[in-house]
């Protein structure tokens, strides 16, 4: 049986344990490999930690940014690992969970269908 590994991967939450291991599982098999993450020194961190790993510096609740990044990277897969991981902050802070969760996650669907 063989499996699928898409050619041009683009996770967002890859600073986290889980976008971090599927990014390094992606890379092992071969996989074009970017990520979204919210500042420069994550990204820093990403370049040290996976090599061949190609961080953007954005936030999902950045529409534009979020758009422009799947046009330009035309990934095959768009993985949506981005999310708070306190429960509490998610109820502290119930418009930025949902922008994170869903409303970014829409503008990669959205720009990845081409």
């Amino acid at each position: 049986m063989s499996s699928f590994v898409p050619a041009r991967v683009l996770v967002t939450g890859v600073h986290g344990q889980d976008g971090g291991y599927l990014a390094a599982r992606m890379l092992d098999q071969g996989a074009e490999v970017h990520g979204l993450v919210r500042d420069e020194g994550q990204a820093d961190a990403l370049r040290r930690r996976y090599a061949g790993l190609v961080p953007h510096v954005g936030d999902l609740r950045d529409d534009r940014r979020v758009r422009d990044l799947v046009h330009d990277l035309r990934p095959d897969v768009v993985v949506n690992l981005a999310g708070s991981t306190s429960v509490a902050r998610s109820w502290e802070a119930p418009v930025e969970t949902a922008d994170v969760l869903a409303v970014g996650l829409c503008a990669c669907s959205t720009r990845a269908g081409r």
